[in-house]
């Protein structure tokens, strides 16, 4: 960590999402502190998406290579592009905010041998947004998702307690 300080760099992926992207990169880029870092992969837009960045978020680095790469090679562009100790991706229709990334230093901070994490989703109005399921079987594949959900409610949970998918309450505070 530089000087006990976590950088983060963050990672934005884009096809063609010129004013989406350009509006959350803005937020991204005000939820940062002085040491991170904003990348935005423009993932051969056609849309004037890379000019826009540039004109209207300086702070960002665009890398545009030319042609849609698609999601997991333009994600390793933007992965070895970037110097940061955590690497947060974000898609262009994502809001980053200062207490999600206060919550995610936070939480790494507090265990460095920690690989991975996921964020807690909401909804614009602030309503949780579904974004963990329980460990996959076939059984819940088949009878856990609509329209047969409605006839098995509580058999398949989306996050069952006490497996290493439970889902940790979000702490709003921050």
């Amino acid at each position: 960590y530089i000087g006990g300080l976590m950088k983060v760099s963050v990672v934005l992926l884009t096809h063609n999402t010129r004013d989406m992207t350009v509006a959350n990169a803005l937020k991204a880029a005000g939820a940062l502190s002085p040491e991170d870092e904003l990348v935005v992969v423009d993932n051969g837009s056609s849309d004037g998406t890379a000019a826009a960045l540039g004109a209207q978020v300086p702070s960002a680095r665009v890398l545009t290579p030319g042609l849609n790469l698609g999601f997991s090679k333009a994600a390793n562009l933007g992965a070895r592009n970037v110097g940061g100790e955590v690497l947060l991706f974000l898609n262009s229709d994502a809001e980053l905010t200062a207490p999600a990334l206060k919550a995610l230093k936070a939480c790494f901070m507090a265990h460095p041998r920690t690989g991975a994490v996921g964020a807690f989703l909401v909804h614009p109005d602030g309503s949780p947004q579904r974004s963990a399921d329980g460990v996959p079987t076939l059984a819940a594949e088949l009878l856990g998702k609509a329209p047969f959900r409605w006839l098995t409610p509580g058999l398949f949970p989306t996050v069952k307690p006490g497996t290493v998918w439970q889902r940790a309450q979000p702490n709003r505070s921050m």
